[in-house]
């Protein structure tokens, strides 16, 4: 997901094409990629990289309202959605980063057989290894600008 105006749209999707939230954007500070944002943007710098998790997204209506910040009609459209995990993605430029998406990760299908490994710090750093990763390829390819 990249950021587009005020939002984070979907810019490439895995298995996606069955389900109604390929098009789904999320504002600053909404579901777990908008907390990612805020995080990225917000935290002290030791904590901007650090992935959101959602373990489990199947809860209330009124706590995907309350809690994630989450519309109507996101919640129709994500709610065959088991399990969020998102990554802040930067560009590095010398000693300044700078914030460019998130790469979401969800589940459709079944829990994780062990979601509390996530919450580990060395689970944090591979996620954040990925992250630059993918980061340097939108950079590479052309569609995020240094």
């Amino acid at each position: 997901m990249t950021v587009q105006g005020d939002e984070l749209a979907i810019l490439s999707s895995v298995n996606m094409d069955l389900y109604p939230d390929l098009d789904v954007r999320w504002g600053y500070d909404q579901g777990c990629a908008g907390t990612a944002w805020k995080r990225a943007s917000e935290a002290p710098m030791s904590e901007r990289w650090v992935p959101v998790l959602a373990p489990n997204a199947q809860v209330s209506a009124d706590d995907l309202t309350r809690e994630w910040r989450l519309t109507k009609e996101q919640i129709q459209k994500t709610s065959h959605v088991l399990w969020v995990l998102s990554t802040p993605l930067f560009i590095t430029e010398g000693e300044q980063s700078r914030f460019v998406g998130v790469l979401n990760f969800d589940g459709v299908s079944g829990d994780l057989s062990n979601m509390g490994r996530l919450r580990d710090e060395s689970i944090h750093k591979d996620c954040a290894d990925i992250g630059d990763y993918f980061a340097s390829e939108l950079v590479r390819r052309g569609i995020v600008h240094l």
